[in-house]
């Protein structure tokens, strides 16, 4: 049967809420009061986990997230689209965000989100280069009708971040099973309850 093969390229940013039990979170304000270090930038430095003495845990990336994500809308990111071993369509993610045209040549769902409605706690931002995901499906014949594209809009003080986070195809949620990425930055930041962060 012909197989359906999507792959993401470009810029991605990832929003990691970190899971810590209230133990370990007192260890680290601890630690962190104790050596005069601020909580965001400590978390971030390799050394302050030769401080915590927490075994398995010797980084930021060593704690247990829900994660979401996706490729951001910007000039490098794109769309590749292969149906029965040959590139059918080629699309930059900007032609999926802005459709100029009078009918939608795409299929989006949009979900937007502010900052200012996420659960208080502790957050990764991973900003990340590579190939985001390749995705596969067996199908008789390839519509472009079939496929939705599941968008996310995060508002962050004046700034709007713009993601493509899934793919359906047919109603049916396509599965990564490829990822390529390089971090290029992180940032840490702690939500409080009723005053953002």
């Amino acid at each position: 049967m012909p197989k359906l093969k999507v792959s993401l390229f470009g810029e991605t940013r990832k929003i990691k809420r970190l899971h810590i039990e209230d133990t370990l979170l007192q260890k680290i304000n601890l630690t962190c009061s104790k050596h005069n270090l601020n909580v965001v930038e400590a978390l971030l430095d390799l050394n302050f986990y030769e401080l915590l003495k927490e075994p398995f845990i010797n980084s930021i990336f060593d704690f247990e997230h829900t994660q979401v994500g996706g490729l951001m809308n910007t000039p490098k990111s794109q769309v590749e689209i292969w149906f029965n071993s040959k590139k059918i369509k080629k699309l930059k993610l900007m032609e999926v965000f802005k459709q100029d045209t009078l009918f939608d040549l795409y299929h989006t769902t949009t979900i937007n989100v502010s900052f200012d409605e996420l659960e208080e706690g502790i957050y990764i931002i991973d900003y990340e280069i590579g190939l985001f995901g390749s995705y596969e499906k067996q199908i008789e014949k390839f519509s472009i009708d079939l496929m939705n594209f599941g968008l996310l809009k995060f508002k962050r003080n004046a700034e709007n971040i713009e993601l493509l986070s899934e793919i359906f195809y047919s109603g049916e949620l396509l599965r990564s099973y490829k990822e390529d990425l390089l971090i290029t930055r992180t940032e840490c930041l702690i939500i409080h309850k009723n005053s953002g962060f």
